[in-house]
């Protein structure tokens, strides 16, 4: 029924498990390149879930759905998938050219949070 809560526990769920994959099965090195990039596409999966989280209780108080929330919540589930998720894949499973949509996925996510901005200015705009 709240597809934007079940999302967000779909990525806090495969950020912990990406997470625990990388430190413990593949036993990626923090200090190294690989470990590096793996570490931020775990920690921007975990931190869009939240994200989600947040878009969902809001959400869920309201009488009805913002437009902007709502292409938020689309565009942080684009940019989990396309940017975490290559990242997290292209070092679990030595497949370097899947990275090519790490950028599009980051685009989303930036795009993500100016929809979040557009929102807070237009419930700015209508409280006053």
């Amino acid at each position: 029924k709240n597809w934007i809560l079940f999302v967000a526990g779909l990525g806090g769920a495969a950020g912990v498990t990406a997470g625990a994959l990388g430190s413990h099965a593949l036993k990626l090195d923090p200090q190294s390149q690989a470990g590096h990039i793996y570490h931020l596409a775990v920690s921007y999966l975990l931190l869009h879930a939240v994200a989600l989280c947040a878009l969902a209780a809001y959400r869920a108080q309201q009488p009805r759905a913002s437009l902007p929330l709502t292409i938020a919540a689309i565009l942080f589930t684009a940019g989990m998938l396309l940017f975490s998720g290559s990242l997290i894949v292209s070092i679990a499973a030595d497949w370097p050219a899947i990275r090519v949509s790490a950028p599009w996925g980051g685009s989303s996510m930036i795009a993500g949070w100016i929809a979040v901005i557009v929102a807070g200015m237009r419930m700015k705009i209508a409280a006053d």
